[in-house]
């Protein structure tokens, strides 16, 4: 079931979710957001734009919530397949 007020972006590189990211920017249709990312050497990167903690733990909520239905996702998968 999709949550119609997600809309998820799911490029193959952290370029084109950047780029992607970068014009609904502009175009004005982020207002905020949070981000969260890994370098190369293991590091996390994270940071936030015009957020307050209600905001940020709504964002937070969403971002577990399609982990979750990843998680479910693949388990249905295995299960299926044995």
């Amino acid at each position: 079931m999709e949550d119609k007020n997600v809309i998820n972006l799911r490029p193959d590189t952290t370029v084109e979710l950047l780029e992607q990211l970068l014009a609904m920017a502009k175009e004005g249709q982020i207002k905020n957001m949070i981000f969260c990312g890994q370098t190369e050497d293991n590091e996390v990167v994270s940071g936030s734009s015009k957020t307050t903690p209600y905001d940020e733990q709504t964002l937070i909520s969403y971002l577990q919530l399609n982990t979750f239905k990843k998680f479910l996702e693949c388990e249905k998968n295995v299960i299926y397949e044995k």
